[in-house]
């Protein structure tokens, strides 16, 4: 067979780029949610009407490592529905223990 044969070279068909799509984490009892949400008021050092006050929801959840501070969550409970990010989390747990927890802090709905 001869090497030196033009066969035409195929052409690369441009690959089309990903798209990100964000994901959220749903929290409700089937998913791990320990105690009810409940709303919390903004850092009590400022005043009602400092903006940088921000009220939010806290709740608790069996631990989950990949949320991270800055998360989308989802809250599936009667009182509290909707999308919220992640504005700071405590995980705990027991060193011979079961009790592996986190507490998340969220911010107000976000719109997703």
């Amino acid at each position: 067979m001869d090497c030196d044969v033009n066969l035409p070279t195929p052409t690369p068909t441009p690959t089309p780029t990903p798209t990100v799509t964000p994901t959220a984490f749903v929290i409700s009892a089937e998913t791990g949610m320990i105690d009810r949400p409940y709303a919390v008021s903004g850092d009590l050092r400022r005043t009602a009407k400092d903006k940088a006050k921000k009220g939010g929801v806290q709740v608790k959840i069996l631990l989950n490592p990949s949320i991270v501070c800055g998360s989308i969550v989802k809250i599936e409970d009667d009182q509290f529905e909707g999308f919220y990010k992640v504005a700071s989390l405590r995980s705990y747990g027991e060193y011979r223990g079961t009790n592996w927890y986190t507490e998340l802090r969220l911010e107000n709905k976000v719109k997703v």
